[in-house]
């Protein structure tokens, strides 16, 4: 067993209700637009319009409130378990990785899940972090001890 501190990834939605929001407020003008122009009211140009325009300060907006990469971390003290050259938090495995050149370790326990009704795939993540300094050696200090080894991701771009 080992305890470190770790950046772990914020479950915070706040940004998407955000998004859907605006999204629904969208759609009802948009509806609204086009049960006009259906009924054939000549007003539908001018709602048409506002529908139109109203996209760019709500990409304005969604840009300017949506939080920075330091903002979707918090520190968590963590423990984690190594078991036959494998890193545990409880009961979930972690991949190791690290990109060439960076001082810091990532920690996931990601998957690709299907659709079951359209038959496409998304990525499920449980678990997101990331070990830095001050805390870096010793954690892979204990990595190396218990043999769990750090992937390579490659270039960081």
């Amino acid at each position: 067993m080992y305890t470190t501190t770790v950046k772990v990834r914020k479950n915070d939605d706040s940004y998407m209700k955000k998004l859907l929001g605006l999204l629904v407020l969208w759609m009802t003008f948009f509806f609204i637009s086009l049960y006009l122009f259906i009924k054939g009211i000549l007003i539908f140009f001018f709602v048409g319009l506002i529908v139109f325009f109203m996209i760019i300060p709500i990409a304005i907006y969604l840009k300017k409130s949506r939080p920075s990469v330091a903002e979707m971390f918090e520190e968590k003290t963590l423990t984690f378990d190594a078991v036959n050259g494998e890193l545990f938090k409880g009961n979930m495995k972690l991949s190791v990785g690290r990109y060439r050149g960076e001082d810091r370790i990532f920690l996931e326990n990601t998957y690709w899940a299907k659709a079951p009704r359209y038959g496409g795939s998304y990525m499920v993540v449980n678990f997101m972090g990331k070990v830095e300094e001050p805390y870096l050696r010793e954690f892979e200090d204990f990595l190396m001890k218990n043999g769990i080894q750090i992937n390579d991701l490659g270039e960081n771009k």
